[in-house]
């Protein structure tokens, strides 16, 4: 170990003793955790979880959690036998239950809650009297306040409300925990349900999920993508880019980064087909779109878009709902 890596590791160890003069500010914490990282003191998967914990104080709940369109939910009047196919197929272990709509949640349903009444006469049975209640939560709200209120009140679930009290997501401490060591896969759910979000499909060409977070594309490709808050997702940038939701089969160029999109519906992106171009176009890199608010300016009319055949996975359906269990 050289004389660096013994400094590091010497000011990395303080972090951890009791006894030190002064604690070290925010900044000095970053400085020390990724020059251990990338000098080898600590592994990479140690220097990412540290960072991640750091980072807990600026992510907020809209960002790590399951969006209105896709969890899965149950209408309070649904029959008791209903509700148990419902958790029978999706495999999940708590359900939002709302009463005409998702903005109108009224409680959570635990599935062991059912198994306690199943020597009863079900027909009798309503879910009105079985569920229990549920939290809210600003979608604003800091995930490292609500792990602590998680932890305080032993609860695991809350629904996450917009500014107008509307319902914008749901939030397990499955999502939080995965903040800090990753994405977890259940071992209850079906193989075909934990795809992977990035598959490679050829040299440089890769297969991405509209729910991949931008940081991840970040890292794939080693670029920076800039008007960060408008979007956290890859489908999010898709839609950025060109102002609307896009087609199956439209192409946008942000930066040197090529984007088609390979599977939507009408209220989102699904697929999106992503390639490092080999120079970034000086045209295209920093103006803005056809949308008053876009990145960066695309080539032709509207975005940049460039319509191919579609291709079957226009209809794929995203399933990973990522409820714990």
């Amino acid at each position: 170990m050289g004389e660096r890596e013994k400094g590091l590791f010497k000011r990395f160890l303080k972090l951890f003793q009791s006894k030190q003069e002064a604690p070290p500010t925010e900044k000095e914490l970053f400085e020390i955790i990724n020059a251990s990282g990338e000098t080898g003191v600590i592994a990479d998967d140690t220097h990412e979880m540290l960072n991640s914990v750091i980072q807990l104080k600026q992510t907020q709940v809209q960002e790590v959690m399951v969006p209105r369109t896709e969890f899965t939910a149950i209408a309070a009047d649904c029959k008791i036998s209903d509700a148990i196919k419902i958790i029978t197929e999706k495999g999940f272990s708590r359900y939002p239950v709302f009463n005409e709509n998702l903005d109108q949640v009224v409680g959570i349903l635990y599935a062991k809650d059912i198994l306690k009444h199943l020597d009863q006469d079900l027909n009798k049975l309503t879910l009105r009297k079985i569920i229990r209640p549920i939290n809210f939560i600003p979608e604003t709200k800091k995930v490292r306040d609500l792990l602590q209120e998680f932890r305080v009140k032993g609860i695991h679930i809350a629904v996450a409300v917009d500014e107008y009290g509307g319902t914008s997501g749901l939030v397990t401490i499955s999502d939080l925990v995965e903040e800090i060591i990753g994405k977890i896969y259940d071992e209850n759910l079906p193989a075909e349900k934990t795809e992977e979000l990035i598959e490679e499909l050829d040299d440089g060409i890769y297969l991405v999920n509209g729910k991949t977070e931008i940081e991840e594309i970040e890292e794939l490709f080693d670029i920076e993508i800039e008007h960060r808050g408008k979007f956290e997702s890859v489908g999010g940038l898709a839609v950025f880019l060109s102002g609307s939701i896009p087609q199956v089969g439209e192409n946008f160029t942000y930066k040197n980064l090529s984007l088609t999109v390979a599977a939507a519906d009408k209220r989102r992106v699904k697929k999106v087909r992503l390639q490092l171009l080999s120079e970034p176009d000086p045209e295209n890199s920093n103006s803005e779109s056809g949308s008053e608010t876009a990145t960066t300016e695309i080539t032709s009319e509207k975005a940049a878009r460039t319509t191919e055949k579609p291709t079957p996975l226009a209809d794929a359906d995203s399933s990973d709902h990522r409820l714990s269990p």
